[in-house]
């Protein structure tokens, strides 16, 4: 357990000190951040407002892909823009009132969704479901550090603490 610790930490000020080093992102005063379901922070990477980042994991019931993008809003928090999966299946119903369902190179998926959700409480799946964030091409490996396990989502520097009802 205390290697996992340690590894968390290292993979966070690693985290940290690349969004330092990238022009534009020292001044930002909003951070996306993980934390423990108890309020632990385990990773903090600085952010801008409009930046993008998704969330990838292979769905437990119909064992294919599926990853969602959010983009980073100053005042909202978490915004939920797209919902990619190979097929519709367990658990996904098409959010056609917010957006517009569109198929693309063998991905089904809902578009211009701008759903702010301001923060989020994500259940981390086993290595098998291999929940994975992505985020300027760097790849945050969930799964792995924090298998099944219940982790907040959010912002930090907004005042907006919107949590609609679970999220996955």
């Amino acid at each position: 357990m205390r290697k996992r610790y340690i590894f968390l930490l290292a993979v966070g000020w690693l985290i940290l000190f690349l969004g330092w080093t990238v022009p534009g992102w020292a001044g930002s005063p909003l951070r996306l951040v993980i934390e423990t379901f108890q309020g632990t922070p385990l990773i903090e990477i600085p952010v801008r407002p409009g930046e993008t980042f998704s969330i990838h994991y292979i769905h437990s019931v119909d064992i294919s892909p599926v990853y969602e993008v959010f983009s980073v809003d100053a005042k909202r928090g978490i915004v939920l823009q797209e919902s990619c999966m190979r097929m519709f299946g367990a658990g996904f119903d098409p959010w056609q009132a917010h957006g517009k369902i569109v198929e693309e190179g063998g991905w089904e998926k809902m578009v211009n969704l701008n759903v702010p959700l301001g923060r989020f409480l994500l259940r981390v799946g086993a290595p098998t479901v291999d929940h994975t964030l992505k985020i300027r091409g760097m790849n945050i490996y969930l799964s792995r550090m924090i298998p099944e396990k219940r982790v907040w989502i959010m912002i930090s520097g907004t005042k907006n603490k919107k949590t609609p009802g679970g999220h996955k």
